[in-house]
């Protein structure tokens, strides 16, 4: 098949380019996309709308593989795969409605504990709301509401006084004023479970991240060194294990992301796990939980990436390749 990357270059090293994609990863998934005998072409997204549409049209695809994570805008993943859709051109990956859902991280833990998932207690704050409600009970975590890639949480993002709080919450509105979370902060492991609609048991090995005598969160500085904070996989009993699958199964009928997806997850002492995050549009790097999760049960990365495309072919009903 004719397939074109659709990605969004990183400039530069930058805290607020750190959700944009590094040359070498959109090397390495053009060359393990090769490898499958596709005709393969990268398009970076970054330009106006309207040169966008003229670049992906110049590439004639049959398929984008989508990993453009956008670069403006908490609507940003979402605008994309909307061109996509008014082009009548298959995809790979979530559609625009859940993109934009995602994106807004509160939102999509409000509609998980409607649904009775555990996730942490919390509010959204704006400049306009930037108050802390009475009802939440410290240590409590503050991020950023709409970014990715631990973007806007340092070692501090852990508060455990009202005085802390408040100056970073101050510290954050002026970075993000689109809104922060404040949530009670769910002590324990941190891990991530990546899933593949295709692969025929669903889910990858889980990923635990370590933070050595760090505060035992995925901050901006870890996930800069990513590959130093991994355990796959990690060190848990059967019944931990069956928790974690138990809480992405609920999640994924509840949100089914297609071809591909992942949930960041808290797991206290007692056991009890929390959802932190689902994400549609997951990280392919080399480094990723879905391409170690992959390794550790004998999944190349190259079979990653024929699993989203097989699966985003018999969502669209294209004969398989």
């Amino acid at each position: 098949m004719r397939i074109t990357i659709a990605y969004n270059g990183k400039a530069d090293k930058s805290e607020s380019q750190a959700e944009l994609l590094e040359q070498s990863y959109i090397d390495r998934v053009r060359e393990w996309t090769e490898k499958l005998n596709h005709t393969v072409t990268p398009v970076d997204m970054t330009c106006s709308n309207s040169e966008a549409v003229d670049r992906l049209l110049n590439s004639c695809p049959e398929m984008i593989l989508n990993i453009a994570e956008g670069t403006e805008g908490t609507a940003r993943e979402a605008k994309y795969p909307a061109i996509y859709e008014q082009l009548g051109i298959p995809y790979t990956g979530a559609n625009s409605a859940m993109l934009l859902v995602s994106q807004d991280k509160r939102l999509c833990e409000k509609i998980f504990e409607v649904w009775g998932v555990r996730v942490p207690r919390g509010i959204i704050a704006t400049p306009q709301n930037p108050e802390i409600p009475d009802s939440l009970h410290y240590p409590l975590m503050i991020k950023p509401n709409y970014e990715g890639s631990s973007k806007g949480i340092y070692e501090d993002s852990i508060v455990r006084s009202e005085q802390e709080a408040q100056k970073v919450i101050t510290d954050r509105l002026e970075k993000y004023p689109a809104g922060v979370i404040i949530e009670e902060y769910i002590e324990g492991r941190e891990f991530t479970l990546g899933r593949l609609e295709t692969w025929p048991r669903k889910y990858l090995e889980i990923v635990e991240y370590t933070f050595g005598d760090k505060e035992n969160i995925h901050d901006f500085e870890t996930k800069e060194k990513e590959e130093e904070s991994i355990i796959c996989p990690p060190d848990i009993t059967r019944e931990q294990r069956h928790a974690i699958v138990s809480i992405a199964d609920h999640v994924f009928r509840i949100m089914p992301c297609p071809d591909f997806g992942r949930v960041d997850l808290r797991m206290k002492e007692t056991g009890e796990v929390f959802l932190i995050e689902v994400n549609p549009l997951t990280s392919l790097r080399w480094n990723s939980a879905m391409i170690l999760g992959g390794k550790a049960i004998g999944l190349e990365a190259h079979e990653i990436i024929n699993y989203i495309i097989q699966s985003a072919l018999s969502r669209y009903h294209i004969p398989l390749h």
